[in-house]
C-alpha cells in the first residue's frame, strides 16, 4: 500500500512512511504531508530513525 500511495501521489517513500492517520482528511480527500522519516545518529554513534520536519 505505501508503494501505491507513493507512485500515485508523487511523494517520496520517506514522506509516505511518516504519514499518520491524522494526516488524512477523508471528508475533503486531502493528505497533509509535513514531515518525512529521516535517519539520525545519536551521541553514541548508533543509527536510529526519527521523524524530521
Amino acid at each position: 500500500m505505501p508503494l501505491l500511495l507513493t507512485l500515485t501521489t508523487g511523494t517520496g517513500i520517506s514522506e509516505t512512511i511518516a504519514l499518520k492517520y491524522t494526516d488524512v482528511d477523508f471528508t475533503l480527500k486531502i493528505l497533509y504531508i509535513d514531515k518525512q522519516l529521516g535517519r539520525s545518529i545519536d551521541h553514541e554513534g548508533e543509527n536510529g530513525s526519527l521523524p524530521s520536519t
